[in-house]
This record gives structure tokens, sequence and C-alpha cells, in this order.
């Protein structure tokens, strides 16, 4: 058996072992961050899949030793075992599959905002535009998330 040269060709052939479905969801899992909820995941999975389906190849990537659950309550937070597996998993994909999850996945978070749930950062806005490749959005969100730092900054002053 050939080992492979790298930690992150290590990395690689562990995700490559996996099924089908479980690498997808890895790869998707890895646009969101090295922390994702179940609920985001939902959201950007390009193929429509029950949650608890989800939950159940999140499963499989546990025991593996690849993800791991951060949070139960409120809703369910999942982690990446290490940075490298995020790392791994997002550079299997082609540059126009991440911008399109990251597309799905700024839009998103807007629907959340909009709906009065918690909205994210304007930071985390920014850098999902960007990654989508929307200059346009970037620069809308960029100005409010200059305004949000310079805010946050002030109250931890006091």
């Amino acid at each position: 058996m050939q080992l492979p040269d790298t930690l992150r060709g290590l990395i690689t052939s562990r995700i490559d072992q996996l099924g089908a479905d479980q690498q997808l969801m890895l790869k998707v899992a890895s646009v969101i961050g090295i922390t994702f909820s179940l609920r985001a995941l939902s959201a950007i999975y390009p193929v429509e899949v029950p949650p608890e389906q989800l939950a159940a190849q999140l499963f499989v990537t546990q025991q593996r030793g690849l993800t791991a659950i951060e949070q139960l309550e409120p809703e369910l937070v999942y982690s990446f075992k290490q940075a490298l597996v995020r790392d791994a998993a997002y550079n299997l994909m082609s540059y126009a599959q991440r911008r399109q999850l990251h597309r799905a996945l700024a839009q998103a978070y807007e629907r959340d905002g909009e709906a009065g749930g918690e909205a994210p950062s304007y930071a985390l806005l920014v850098h999902h535009w960007r990654a989508a490749g929307d200059p346009a959005a970037t620069l809308r969100y960029l100005e409010k998330a200059g305004v949000q730092a310079c805010i946050a900054g002030r109250f931890k002053r006091r």
C-alpha cells in the first residue's frame, strides 16, 4: 500500500473513501466554514435532501473522524475536526462550484436577516459575496461591515 506524499493527500484519500453523498456533503459544508449549522447546510445543498438525511451523512463523517458535533441547542452545529479537512474538501471543488455555493449561502443569510432571524455579521456577507464573484454586493456589505465594526469597537471600549 502506497501512502500519499503529503498530509493534504492523506486527508483527500480519506475523503475519497467516503460515499458520493458524504463527499458532496463535506464539500458543501466546507463553503460555510470550519463550523456549520445543519440549517445552513440544508439551505444551500444543491440536491433536495431532508435535513435528517444530511444528519445521517454527518454521522458517517463523525465516525471517520472528519467532523464533530459542536452544539445541539438551539440548533445543530457541526465542525470539521481540523481546518486541513475543511480545506481539502473545499479544494476538491471547481472554482465555479465554489462560487455558486458562496452565492447561495450569501442569499440564504440575507433571507434569514430579512425574515427576522439572526443575521450574520456584514463581514461574513462580504466574504461570501466576494467569493461568489459579485463586486456590487461585496461593496454594499463592505460599507455596512465598516459601520458595524466601528459601532462594535465603540461599545467595547466603555
